[in-house]
C-alpha cells in the first residue's frame, strides 16, 4: 500500500521472570509483562474479498499483560513432558477522533483475550501432543457493534508423531485430529472454518 504510513510509538514495559527447579528433572519458568503503548498511525490488517489490506489508525492506545509458562519434566530415561502456555490481555482502542462512533472502541480483529496451551509427551514408541488456542470476541470493523462481532472460540487438537531412521534416512510420521470438539467458528467474518478434521503426513530427511 503506497499510502501506508510508518508507525510511531511510545512504549512503557515492566517485566518479571521467575525460574525454578522444584525437584530433580522438573524445570519451570514463568514470565509476566505489563505494557502501555501510545501508537500513532497504527498499522492494522483488515481482510478484504481476496487479501488482507493494511490500513492506518490515527492514534491507538494499547494496555496489556502477557503471561507465559514453560515447564519441562524429565520423568525418567524414557519419558519426558513439555508444557508451554501463554495468555494475553490486550486493550487496544482507537483514540483518533472523539466525534466518531469508533472512538474508544477495540481495533478490528484484535481480541482482548488470547491464550495458548500445548503439551508434548515424549515416549519410546511415539510422541503425543495436545494444543489449544482460545480467541476472545473480535470486531471486524472499527465500530464495536453486534453486527460486526465475531464470537470467541477455542480450538483443540491432538497429534501423534513417530521418528525413526531407515538406512540413514530420517523419517517422521504424524497423524493429527484437529478441532476435536467440532467447534463452528470464523476467523474472518462470513468464512467459516472447517469442523473436526484429520491429517496424516510423512517427512523424509535425506
Amino acid at each position: 500500500n503506497k499510502n501506508l504510513k510508518p508507525e510511531n510509538a511510545t512504549e512503557y514495559n515492566l517485566g518479571l521472570t521467575w525460574h525454578r527447579k522444584p525437584f530433580r528433572g522438573l524445570s519451570v519458568e514463568f514470565t509476566a509483562d505489563a505494557y502501555y503503548n501510545n501508537v500513532s498511525d497504527k498499522i492494522v490488517a483488515v481482510p478484504t474479498t481476496y487479501v488482507w489490506k493494511m490500513t492506518n489508525f490515527g492514534e491507538v492506545h494499547i494496555k496489556g499483560v502477557d503471561l507465559t509458562l514453560v515447564a519441562g519434566w524429565r520423568i525418567n530415561s524414557n519419558y519426558s513432558l513439555n508444557i508451554n502456555g501463554a495468555y494475553t490481555l490486550q486493550h487496544a482502542v482507537d483514540k483518533t477522533d472523539k466525534s466518531k462512533e469508533s472512538y474508544n472502541n477495540q481495533i478490528p480483529y484484535t481480541p482482548r483475550h488470547y491464550s495458548h496451551l500445548s503439551a508434548l509427551l515424549n515416549m519410546p514408541l511415539f510422541n503425543i501432543g495436545y494444543k489449544m488456542s482460545f480467541y476472545g470476541e473480535r470486531y471486524t470493523m472499527a465500530q464495536n457493534t453486534d453486527e460486526y462481532r465475531l464470537s470467541p472460540y477455542a480450538e483443540h487438537s491432538i497429534t501423534l508423531t513417530k521418528e525413526m531412521d531407515i538406512s540413514n534416512i530420517r523419517v517422521k510420521l504424524a497423524a493429527s485430529l484437529n478441532n476435536i470438539f467440532n467447534k463452528q467458528y470464523e476467523v474472518i467474518q462470513y468464512y467459516p472454518m472447517p469442523g473436526r478434521n484429520w491429517m496424516v503426513s510423512a517427512t523424509i530427511d535425506i
